[in-house]
């Protein structure tokens, strides 16, 4: 198992395209198939070719949003903390 990093697996533009995603279909339910179709299958041969094996895009899609699910719980702790 590779373990890359976001910044490794996307662009900056790639990114910013996957939070606009998060902030508008977060809670409908779309997110994923979105993120699918728009960032991960378009760059699929790249994303296999830089973790060395083959993905589910789908799957990947879904990661990527626990991530972000992760570092929203994150940075709400933290606020909480310093308030």
């Amino acid at each position: 198992m590779v373990v890359v990093t976001l910044s490794e697996l996307l662009s900056n533009e790639e990114i910013a395209v996957l939070l606009r995603l998060y902030k508008e279909h977060k809670w409908d339910g779309e997110f994923a198939p979105l993120c699918r179709r728009q960032i991960i299958e378009p760059n699929l041969q790249r994303i296999n070719q830089l973790t060395k094996q083959e993905n589910d895009s789908l799957f990947l899609a879904y990661l990527l949003e626990a991530t972000l699910d992760a570092l929203v719980d994150r940075h709400a702790v933290l606020i909480k903390s310093i308030a």
